[in-house]
C-alpha cells in the first residue's frame, strides 16, 4: 500500500515527466497526429524558441521540486510510512541526481524543436531560454 500512496503523491511529477518525454516523440518522431499537433513545433524565430525552451525547463524544475517535496514531506501529511527514496533524496548524492534529472528531462522537447528548424534564430532562442 505504501507504493501506491507514494505513486499517488508523485502523480503530478510523473505525469509532467512523461509529458516532456513522450509528447515530442509521439508528435515529431513517430508522426502521431501530425495533422493536429504539427503546427505546435513550427518555430523558426527567436521568441517562440525562447518560450518553448523556457517553458520546458520550468515544467522540468517544477516537476522535480514537487517530487522532492512530496517524497520528503508527503508521508507525514497523509499518515503513511516514509518511502525508501526519502533517505536517498536527503543525501547529497540524491540531490545531485535530482539536479541532473531536472536538467536532462526537457532534452527530448528541445531536440525535437531543434530537429525541425535549425537556424541561428532558433539556436539563440534556445540559449536564451536556457539562460532565463
Amino acid at each position: 500500500m505504501t507504493f501506491l500512496q507514494n505513486l499517488y503523491l508523485a502523480r503530478f511529477s510523473l505525469l509532467s515527466a512523461l509529458f516532456l518525454i513522450a509528447f515530442p516523440a509521439a508528435v515529431l518522431w513517430f508522426g502521431f497526429s501530425t495533422a493536429y499537433f504539427g503546427g505546435l513545433f513550427d518555430i523558426s524565430t527567436f521568441w517562440p524558441t525562447f518560450w518553448v525552451t523556457c517553458s520546458a525547463y520550468l515544467l522540468s524544475w517544477s516537476a522535480t521540486i514537487t517530487f522532492q517535496l512530496t517524497t520528503l514531506y508527503g508521508p507525514q501529511r497523509v499518515g503513511a510510512e516514509p518511502s525508501k527514496c526519502t533517505n536517498f533524496i536527503e543525501a547529497r548524492r540524491g540531490a545531485k541526481a535530482l539536479f541532473w534529472f531536472a536538467v536532462l528531462l526537457p532534452i527530448p522537447m528541445v531536440v525535437s524543436l531543434l530537429k525541425e528548424k535549425l537556424h541561428w534564430d532558433t539556436l539563440l532562442g534556445f540559449f536564451g531560454g536556457l539562460a532565463f
